[in-house]
Formats: structure tokens, C-alpha cells, sequence
């Protein structure tokens, strides 16, 4: 269900949020931690939205083409 892709873009995308690199003190980074499995076991267990998880992966949507010719060679037109 949960690729390692998946988790592994979860957890990028929780360590870039919460800059968990800088967080020196024991007490935040047990709520770090804490909030991160949760939010991993959310996903799983299918708490979460597909829109949800999808923001995950924002950037590997490829843009559809908007002018008549890139929707004609794609095979939109």
C-alpha cells in the first residue's frame, strides 16, 4: 500500500517543514518524532484524503500543455 518512495517523500517533506535538523532540544524533537509517525500512520491506515496525500507529490505532476499544437502532439486534440 506505502511505496518507500511514498515514505520517503512523506519524511522530506515533515523534515523540510519542521526544520528538524536545527532542533537541539530532546523534549521538541520527541514531538517531532511523534508527529511525524502519526501523520505516516494517517496515510496508511487511509485517515487522510487522496488530495491529502497528493500535495506530497506536487511536484512530480507534469503541467498539461495549454497551446493547440503541445495538446495536438500529446494526443489531446
Amino acid at each position: 500500500m506505502f511505496t518507500s518512495d511514498s515514505a520517503n517523500c512523506l519524511w522530506l517533506d515533515f523534515n523540510k517543514t519542521h526544520m528538524i535538523r536545527d532542533v537541539t532540544d530532546i523534549r521538541v524533537i520527541d514531538m517531532l518524532v511523534t508527529k511525524g509517525r502519526m501523520e505516516l500512520e494517517e496515510s496508511v491506515k487511509g485517515w487522510k484524503q487522496k488530495s491529502h496525500v497528493m500535495m506530497y507529490f506536487g511536484q512530480t505532476v507534469q503541467k498539461k500543455p495549454k497551446d493547440f499544437l503541445s495538446r495536438f502532439f500529446s494526443g489531446l486534440e
